[in-house]
């Protein structure tokens, strides 16, 4: 995308993977990096953008969609080379994008183009010590780089995610059961985050509902003391350990964090292991494999095989009659024709355009198909 040199303003017409992260997880946002207390029954949440960006869009929502998608390509992409993971999509869109799309197109924030740029340098050159904290939030791009970003909401003005307001750092969305909340100032360490927005350097602890530091390997955890970075586990002893060789549950929501998978059989002890990389031997139904990979079976095991790209075939893995396997499209939708398990993998349908099922909308970008039409899932 051209990268424009001014800060673009917009008319005053008054928001984990998924990206998919680990294996097959995937994060959902409502709004921004404050408060997630959307029901999902709710009927305050609409389409935020209906149709295509040539007919609607400002230039600048066309400018920030392209450098959004660009920023999350990027940070997949570094995310996939510092966990050794098999490489993402060749284009990956973030919740995020819409809902900011729909902050500007609303005048609630305005996209400073100028230091696009340099952002995604900085993502390129990020260490893998600082791109791994951040694989867990589900709006990444506004903590990396605040800069391309400028929220004009003040203290009590009404707004719809964190981005909207004027001073991020001390101010968050604060949204109760809507999509429509008004900017508070942060809670700091201890108070109560019972919706969210924590000070930097902070996370809200689910046991106790306050604001606790994020403990990095070797520092205390549990209660008040902290929560572990994404990839370590709060160990018997009250320390942040490495998931590998921890002892895990199979069955159990993401046992081993997000990295890594629980090994072992149902006779004996289970344990954190690394997940099978391209081309090494697997269990097919095991999910052994790495994100963006499955198991295809092979001279009576299997071996880690990449998802389907574009034209490539796609679909559910039989073994007799059963289902044990999925190759998923790496970068669109399987089209099936009706009756078909099997199909093709074709390009996702744009916002705008005609749509049989959410499936073909871009589902880890929040994206639905209604009323025969891809529209975007983020807050209004």
């Amino acid at each position: 995308m051209p990268i424009h040199t001014q800060v673009r303003t917009r008319p005053a017409t008054g928001l984990v993977i998924i990206f998919l992260l680990g294996h097959g997880f995937a994060l959902w946002s409502c709004g921004g990096s404050g408060a997630r207390q959307q029901d999902a029954a709710q009927t305050d949440v609409e389409p935020a953008i209906t149709v295509q960006a040539d007919s609607a869009w400002t230039q600048v929502a066309q400018d920030w969609d392209s450098f959004c998608v660009q920023a999350g390509t990027l940070m997949a992409k570094r995310t996939s080379e510092c966990t050794l993971a098999q490489p993402t999509a060749s284009t990956v869109r973030q919740p995020f994008c819409d809902s900011i799309a729909a902050s500007i197109l609303a005048g609630r924030v305005s996209f400073v183009d100028a230091n696009s740029q340099p952002c995604l340098d900085s993502l390129q050159s990020m260490s893998c010590d600082n791109v791994l904290p951040n694989v867990a939030t589900s709006d990444f791009l506004p903590v990396l780089c605040p800069q391309v970003l400028q929220g004009e909401l003040k203290l009590d003005d009404s707004c719809t995610q964190d981005e909207d307001c004027a001073d991020p750092t001390h101010l968050f969305c604060l949204l109760i059961a809507s999509c429509t909340g008004t900017c508070q100032p942060r809670p700091g360490l201890g108070q109560s985050c019972s919706y969210g927005g924590c000070a930097s350097g902070l996370i809200c602890a689910t046991d106790s509902g306050t604001c606790v530091p994020t403990s990095s390997e070797g520092q205390p955890c549990g209660g008040s003391q902290g929560v572990c970075d994404p990839w370590l586990v709060c160990d018997a002893s009250g320390t942040c350990t490495k998931y590998a060789g921890h002892s895990c549950a199979q069955g159990e929501w993401f046992p081993c964090g997000l990295f890594m998978r629980c090994e072992g059989d149902d006779a004996g002890a289970k344990t954190c292991a690394a997940f099978r990389k391209l081309g090494e031997t697997c269990v097919p139904g095991a999910a052994e494999c790495l994100n963006n990979t499955f198991c295809s079976p092979a001279d009576g095991g299997g071996i880690c095989t990449e998802h389907a790209r574009l034209g490539e075939a796609c679909g559910p893995v039989l073994q007799g009659a059963e289902i044990i396997e999925s190759n998923e499209c790496m970068d669109g939708y399987c089209d099936r024709q009706l009756g078909a398990l099997s199909g093709t993998c074709q390009p996702f349908r744009q916002l705008g355009e005609a749509c049989l099922s959410d499936a073909e909308c871009d589902l880890g970008a929040q994206r639905r198909c209604a009323s025969g039409v891809c529209r975007s899932g983020a807050c209004r």
